[in-house]
């Protein structure tokens, strides 16, 4: 088993991660160095760490209405996508989420709106997906107010959209 000592950033030689790292052999690695490419060809856990830490940046790196967009894409289906959902996922409060979308000129019903469409669209060209089951796909309890919302944003009913995006089945001709 291989043991690696950490020190917190800013810990110079003499120390006394140093000296305890010194004192039993074993690697001395402060946390400032885990960030550099040398750490992670040196040691298997400076291989671990930076994978992760590369994760965590590209995370990190979402702007928040990705992440909003990427809640209500999950969470539609379940009939539970609300705002308060969404800022409890993300670890913030409502008021702070209203806040970051509206420094963006945004609202959550205006992304949670533009993320249905986007959907139906995509559904309604699966023929093999019923408009109820669409519907509940986009978290509408009946197909009903699907359709009326889709009518409102489309200016056509889903059966009129779906019937101009997915061709006709082929039929066969018997020509004798």
């Amino acid at each position: 088993m291989r043991v690696i000592m950490l020190a917190p950033p800013g810990a110079g030689k003499g120390t006394q991660g140093e000296r305890i790292a010194a004192r039993y052999g074993i690697p001395h690695i402060s946390s400032g160095d885990i960030f550099r490419d040398e750490v992670a060809r040196r040691t298997p856990l400076g291989k671990q760490l930076s994978g992760y830490l590369d994760r965590v940046k590209a995370v990190s790196r979402t702007t928040v209405v990705e992440r909003v967009e990427d809640y209500i894409r999950g969470s539609l289906p379940s009939g539970s996508c609300s705002i308060e959902h969404c800022a409890k996922k993300l670890g913030t409060s409502v008021r702070t989420l209203q806040a970051d979308l509206s420094e963006r000129g945004l609202r959550f019903s205006d992304i949670l709106e533009e993320q249905r469409i986007h959907l139906a669209s995509n559904y309604l060209g699966q023929d093999q997906l019923t408009l109820d089951e669409v519907a509940v796909l986009l978290g509408y309890s009946e197909q009903s107010s699907f359709g009326r919302a889709f009518k409102r944003w489309t200016g056509s009913t889903p059966q009129q959209f779906r019937a101009v995006q997915v061709p006709p089945p082929a039929t066969s001709t018997n020509r004798m």
